[in-house]
């Protein structure tokens, strides 16, 4: 099968999670998850061009509303990416067809 994929025909979503950037912790204190971050989009973009991705805001508490409007671009998208950001032990990347069987 001959598989040829049109230009976007791909929507993913791309949640990151993470701490505040002054919060005590791994891998140190002021680590800045937004260059990090910029750093996974421009590689996603440039590597993946013919996938559109939405970015979601930094998860790093609990805010219902952030955590209801991703909720809602999740079931708009055909699978998603989950990057944990600064923290210990090997990078958490979870990558899954979406599903929003959350608790609110």
């Amino acid at each position: 099968m001959d598989f040829k994929m049109n230009n976007k025909d791909v929507k993913i979503e791309v949640v990151f999670i993470g701490k505040p950037q002054w919060e005590a912790g791994w891998p140190y204190l002021g680590f800045d998850n937004n260059k990090t971050i910029n750093s996974i989009k421009k590689h996603l973009n440039e590597r993946f061009n013919k996938i559109e991705f939405n970015y979601s805001e930094i998860i790093t508490t609990y805010d219902n509303e952030l955590v209801n409007q991703i909720k809602k671009d999740i079931e708009k998208a055909d699978g998603i990416i989950v990057f944990t950001i600064g923290h210990y032990g090997d990078p958490g990347i979870g990558i899954s067809f979406p599903s929003t069987n959350f608790r609110s």
